[in-house]
């Protein structure tokens, strides 16, 4: 089937409006059974009959002095091939400079739902009531169901994208009866080691920003260390994530006899 007649299928039969909602029951499920486990001061608990999992992860709050550790970056050789560059940050003058060393990048679709299209706000407060009253159980296994249904429709959604994706010419725009879709340019892509070799390293220190996911590979070398990269680098805040998961039997069962 032609991709625009996917899209159209999908939305026609209710499939994105179903996709919201349950994107909306999650958030509803997750929060209800975050509570209760904040109410009994559980920081980590399992639930074997259901298979599912609850727990608060410390996350760190770092305030950088990312001049200074950028300077650290490029005196250890490592700055180039760890950095990200947007484009647009990047001045008319060296753009041009960069032109035979740039990729284009794929343009993105954006689907804009009409108004008919949004989900009912009453529809979300019915559920929102009816979950309360769920045992925790139910809960547990509704959650469990509406994961599912996302995870089944929202990878319909994705793959309809990526294939309407190299359909459309950039810029374009469709309206239909459900929304518009939208094909928008992106910028290209510039590495670091492109902006070194051809600006020097005034340009990478300027324009790049460290991505510490790349960092971790040089540091899983040896290339670079904590203790140094922790001068440049302080906590400042720790915060708590709330995470629920689904735990497959023999993970679970590991996990409780540890």
């Amino acid at each position: 089937m032609d991709p625009l007649n996917s899209l159209k299928f999908f939305l026609d039969n209710g499939k994105y409006l179903a996709k919201i909602e349950a994107s909306k029951q999650l958030d509803i499920l997750r929060n209800l059974i975050k509570q209760f486990q904040v109410e009994n001061n559980l920081r980590k608990f399992y639930w074997r009959t259901e298979g599912v999992a609850g727990y608060f992860e410390s996350i760190r709050i770092f305030e950088e002095d990312k001049e200074a550790l950028k300077d650290y970056l490029m005196q250890v050789g490592v700055l180039p091939v760890v950095v990200d560059v947007k484009w647009r940050n990047i001045v008319e003058s060296d753009q041009k400079l960069l032109q035979n060393r740039i990729l284009p990048q794929c343009p993105i679709l954006r689907f804009t739902p009409n108004n008919n299209m949004q989900d009912s706000i009453d529809r979300i407060i019915e559920y929102n009531e009816k979950a309360k009253k769920l045992n925790l159980s139910e809960q547990l296994t509704e959650w469990k169901a509406a994961k599912n249904k996302f995870a089944l429709l929202q990878f319909e959604w994705e793959t309809i994208r990526k294939q309407l994706q190299h359909k459309l010419i950039p810029g374009e725009k469709i309206k239909l009866d459900q929304g518009t879709i939208s094909s928008l340019i992106q910028d290209p892509f510039i590495s670091g080691e492109s902006l070194h070799k051809l600006l020097g390293s005034n340009a990478v220190e300027k324009y790049g920003t460290v991505n510490h996911s790349k960092l971790m590979i040089f540091m899983s070398r040896g290339m670079v260390k904590k203790s140094e990269l922790n001068i440049y680098r302080r906590i400042v805040d720790i915060r708590l994530r709330y995470v629920l998961k689904v735990i497959k039997k023999r993970t679970l069962s590991t996990d409780m006899s540890s």
